[in-house]
């Protein structure tokens, strides 16, 4: 390995050792839609600070090579209304996302696998980093979407003429729907700010 290929090795090491700690960091409570944007704020800088650059890419024999597939569960038999928010989350991580009802998934290489949840599964696929940071915001999405609900609830359940499901859909709709605008302003804006997007070697422009 050459001491340009380690070095961009060493930053892409460095990248997915900070997208690990947040992830870990989705695990606490009471996030609410505020902090859940900044996190998204913070990881695409992350992910403009290391990740590949256009030169570094384009050393790859086949941009694919350098891609990965990452899931996360969203449901048992009803899917979380995360996955709303999965398109929005994809266009601002540039990768692609889909979901499956029977825990199954197609890895890197094309080839159909088997999640150890069987229920509901969210996949993204894309570069390492950015498959990491499409599962990050997806988990801390979602704490955000139950902490926000639980305190609309526990505010208006007494005066709501609606059931709680229904209730519940109709406040799910509205932030699923505000959230997914916003990171797309997000990411249009950040996109005019930065010129060198390596992604679309591996995409294509969209």
């Amino acid at each position: 390995m050459t001491p340009d290929n380690e070095t961009a090795q060493a930053r892409r090491s460095a990248l997915l050792d900070k997208i690990s700690a947040l992830l870990a960091k989705t695990q606490h409570n009471g996030c609410t839609e505020a902090e859940a944007l900044a996190a998204a704020e913070l990881a695409q800088k992350l992910m403009d600070k290391y990740g590949l650059s256009l030169a570094e890419l384009q050393e790859i024999s086949s941009p694919a090579d350098a891609c990965e597939v990452d899931v996360t569960p969203i449901g048992k038999r009803r899917a979380h209304e995360v996955l709303h928010l999965s398109p929005a989350i994809a266009f601002y991580t540039d990768t692609r996302s889909w979901y499956n009802r029977h825990g199954l998934f197609h890895d890197n290489k094309g080839k159909w696998r088997k999640h150890e949840h069987d229920g509901i599964i969210l996949s993204y696929f894309g570069l390492s980093a950015d498959v990491r940071v499409a599962t990050y915001l997806t988990n801390i999405f979602r704490s955000m979407l139950d902490t926000e609900w639980g305190a609309f609830w526990r505010r208006h359940s007494k005066t709501s003429t609606a059931s709680c499901r229904t209730a519940r859909a109709n406040f799910m709709c509205g932030m699923t729907y505000r959230i997914s605008e916003r990171l797309c302003d997000m990411k249009r804006a950040q996109s005019q700010a930065n010129e060198n997007n390596c992604r679309d070697v591996v995409f294509g422009e969209r």
